[in-house]
């Protein structure tokens, strides 16, 4: 959890500088564009949404809502290129894929960088195909005067997309490793054996398996040592090192395994979904929707309407 704060914490403060500076970008050729009277609508238009869209994220990123700004910063930012490049390419944009790809490498994750970076590389080939054989414009006009630039030009995305794509690799690489070491270094004059480890967490998740006794709202990491007859920061050594988790990561995982069950079971279909959260010890709706899409990659609600009217196959989250 420590480590988790900082690192939010770092991009927060990446998140600081960087809204500012290309909010600071598009103010400029949103000026540039009204004072020379020449306006490129949809660059315009663009930039405008862009601008707005990043003020709203400065704002919850001074209340430190990591997760507001980060969406509307790749929502915004995303939206507005693949727009531009699509419908409007120019030399300009061109010029600026590389700086959108390595932006987005600072903070997206593997998975997300990928859609991200096969989609824009796409768009930007597309916006060249369709305004050279769709509106019969001349490489000319968009700042290519050689076959050479041509392809570069048509290549450039897919090599910022190679290069980010290795940064971002990186990146996660070093965050794993930075990671372990922290909780290696927090525990590394523990007395408990790698055998003692495994058994108490072998012992925990036993518990969890047979008893329900997690379902209580006020059930905590001291009642769980109780119940194993350990000391409680025994406990959560054993968590960490040899579960690689939070206690509190582990008991939502149970409770939404429990959810599931119950969202399957027809003699709960009169209850809400938050109704049916609340009865496994969930006091968060926010919590729980976090929970939830974190074990099982969807939301409440949308799983719910995915179940068939007769009760289907579960599934539970992976343990």
């Amino acid at each position: 959890m420590e480590f988790e704060k900082q690192y939010e914490a770092s991009q927060l403060c990446i998140f600081k500088w960087m809204i500012p500076l290309i909010s600071a970008l598009a103010s400029l050729q949103i000026g540039v564009m009204w004072i020379s009277e020449n306006y490129i609508w949809p660059v315009f238009w663009a930039n405008l949404y862009l601008l707005t869209a990043h003020l709203i994220a400065l704002f919850f990123c001074s209340r430190g809502q990591i997760q507001v700004v980060s969406f509307l910063f790749k929502f915004s930012l995303g939206s507005a290129f693949l727009t531009v490049a699509t419908f409007f390419p120019n030399p300009l944009l061109l010029r600026w894929v590389p700086v959108v790809f390595m932006v987005f490498s600072l903070f997206a994750s593997r998975q997300s960088f990928f859609a991200y970076g096969l989609v824009g590389s796409l768009a930007v080939n597309l916006g060249l195909i369709l305004t050279r054989l769709l509106h019969g414009t001349p490489w000319t006009d968009l700042g290519l005067q050689r076959e050479v630039e041509v392809a570069a030009a048509f290549l450039g995305p897919w090599v910022a997309f190679a290069f980010g794509s290795i940064i971002v690799w990186q990146r996660e690489a070093l965050i794993q490793a930075l990671a372990n070491k922290m909780i290696t270094a927090k525990y590394e004059y523990s007395t408990l054996s790698a055998e003692q480890i495994t058994q108490i967490a072998t012992n925990a998740i036993s518990f969890f398996e047979s008893s329900k006794d997690y379902l209580d709202p006020n059930f905590k990491l001291s009642r769980l040592a109780q119940a194993l007859a350990i000391p409680k920061h025994h406990l959560s050594q054993v968590l960490s090192l040899g579960l690689q988790r939070s206690f509190y990561d582990l008991l939502n995982q149970y409770r939404i395994k429990e959810v599931v069950k119950r969202l399957n079971d027809q003699s709960f279909d009169h209850q809400t979904i938050i109704e049916i959260a609340y009865g496994v010890g969930f006091n968060s709706k926010s919590t729980f929707n976090a929970a939830f899409k974190k074990h099982m990659g969807t939301t409440p609600s949308a799983y719910r309407e995915g179940l068939p009217r007769s009760a289907g196959s579960q599934a539970y989250p992976s343990m």
